[in-house]
C-alpha cells in the first residue's frame, strides 16, 4: 500500500473510531535538534487552523462551504454519511481527500494539502519533539499508532489537529471538529 493509501486508512480509522473518544497514551520523544524552532506564525493560503482554511470553517453546512468557492464535492454520501470534498486550489494531500462534511453538523475535517502548515508552523517534515513543544497536550491515539492528536491552541474546545508521524516526522496532518466523526 502506498503512502496515500496508508494515510487514507489512518484518516478513516480516526473518523470511524470516534477520534476524541479514543483513549490516548502519552509519551514518546524525538530528537529535535536537526530542525530549528518555528519562528513566525503562518497565515494566508498556506495556514490550516485554528478554525479552518481561509473562509472555509469547521461547522459550515455543505451549502455554506460550497459558497466559499474553496471546495468541490467529490462524493455526496447518502444523506447521513459524510460528504467528501477537495479544496479547489489544492490537489488532495496524502489523505487523498480534502475533507469531510457531516450533514448533521457541517464541515468536520479539513486535510492539509502540500505546503500547508498550522499557524504555529507545524506541518509535513516537523519533528515529533517540535510538535510536543508546540502542542503540550498532544497525545498518541494508541500505543504504536502513527496518529497523534492535539487540541488546537486558539480553539481547544472545538477543534483538534490530527498528525500522522512516521519515523519521528510529520508526514500528513488535518484539522478536525472535536467529537465529530463520520458514521460507519
Amino acid at each position: 500500500m502506498n503512502a496515500r493509501g496508508v494515510a487514507a486508512v489512518a484518516v478513516a480509522a480516526v473518523l470511524a473510531l470516534g477520534g476524541c473518544d479514543i483513549p490516548v497514551v502519552g509519551g514518546g520523544s524525538s530528537d529535535s535538534s536537526a530542525r530549528p524552532e518555528p519562528s513566525a506564525a503562518v497565515s494566508g493560503d498556506k495556514a490550516l487552523g485554528p478554525n479552518g482554511y481561509q473562509k472555509l470553517t469547521l461547522g459550515m453546512s455543505k451549502d455554506e462551504a460550497l459558497a466559499t468557492g474553496l471546495i468541490t464535492v467529490t462524493s455526496e454520501g447518502d444523506g447521513t454519511s459524510c460528504v467528501k470534498f477537495d479544496l479547489t486550489s489544492h490537489p488532495p494531500g496524502l489523505s487523498g481527500v480534502g475533507g469531510y462534511i457531516l450533514p448533521s453538523y457541517g464541515v468536520i475535517a479539513i486535510f492539509a494539502a502540500d505546503g500547508m502548515r498550522t499557524p504555529e508552523d507545524a506541518g509535513s517534515g516537523t519533528m515529533l519533539g517540535t510538535l510536543q513543544r508546540l502542542y503540550p497536550q498532544i497525545r498518541q491515539v494508541s500505543e504504536g499508532s502513527e496518529e497523534w492528536r492535539a487540541p488546537v491552541p486558539q480553539n481547544p474546545e472545538r477543534a483538534d489537529y490530527v498528525f500522522v508521524v512516521k519515523h519521528g516526522l510529520v508526514s500528513w496532518f488535518g484539522l478536525t471538529a472535536a467529537g465529530q466523526n463520520c458514521p460507519k
